[in-house]
């Protein structure tokens, strides 16, 4: 049995306001992504309504649901070849 846990993924972002680049966990399971009002307290962004977030554990805590662009600084496409099944290219797109 292998007791050994899987490290966690995180990507750069740039959010549309801040002036510098945010590493966010790369969370595929997420309903929603969460950010620390920190990050963005200098974009006084308003609130479109208050909503409850649940952890695995603890109760829930209260959340303002805000709008922000987020973009990823570098995308990698997995590109497979029909015409050669045993090539992969990966191509960065900035």
């Amino acid at each position: 049995m292998n007791d050994s846990i899987v490290s966690l993924s995180y990507i750069d972002v740039c959010i549309d306001g801040v002036n510098d680049v945010v590493s966010g966990l790369h969370d595929s399971g997420a309903q929603i992504s969460v950010i620390h009002p920190r990050v963005v307290s200098s974009l006084d962004l308003p609130s479109e309504s208050t909503i409850k977030l649940r952890g695995l554990f603890g109760d829930a805590v209260d959340a303002d649901l805000v709008t922000v662009t987020v973009t990823v600084t570098k995308v990698f496409i997995l590109c497979f070849l029909l015409k050669d099944r045993k090539r992969i290219t990966e191509a960065p797109v900035e």
